[in-house]
């Protein structure tokens, strides 16, 4: 999907950052595909990150018992970076980030219609960092953190 949404926008590129070996479909692109080597220290990263001004990040995954286990930090470094995303629609993403906040595909079309969607409007990229960033202030904020353990806290000791 990605080759042939490339195909249909000459002027945009795909980056890797990250020890992602391309497959020799990926290295087709030429020019157009650019590999970014990881960068292992997380300040330095989201800075790498913020720097490459992305507009529209992916985030997929595929079903299987690892997958399941993570967490949606790439949703969030993205949210933070001004990136919107795409995502594939698993636990992660699904019960981690509110609709509104990202796109969530189940099928190849959708990735196509998704990705499409995001290169062909502003308007759409720009919703969905908004309201993912409002997200992201109302529930991983110190505060919002700090509330949490409390009340963790709160109902193991209400336990005893």
């Amino acid at each position: 999907i990605l080759l042939e949404v490339l195909h249909d926008y000459p002027d945009w590129s795909l980056e890797l950052i990250g020890t992602m070996v391309p497959s020799a479909k990926l290295l087709s692109l030429g020019d157009r595909l650019t590999l970014i080597p990881p960068e292992r220290n997380y300040d330095a990263f989201i800075s790498l990150l913020r720097s490459r001004n992305w507009s529209i990040g992916i985030c997929p995954l595929i079903q299987n018992k690892f997958n399941r286990f993570k967490a949606n930090n790439k949703w969030i470094e993205y949210s933070y970076c001004n990136i919107a995303s795409i995502a594939s629609n698993l636990d992660p993403y699904r019960y981690g980030s509110p609709d509104d906040c990202l796109l969530l595909c189940d099928s190849l079309e959708q990735w196509n219609l998704s990705l499409r969607q995001l290169i062909s409007s502003k308007d759409s990229v720009d919703r969905l960092i908004t309201n993912s960033q409002q997200v992201i202030r109302n529930r991983y904020s110190n505060k919002a953190l700090s509330n949490q353990v409390l009340a963790l806290i709160n109902s193991l000791v209400g336990v005893c």
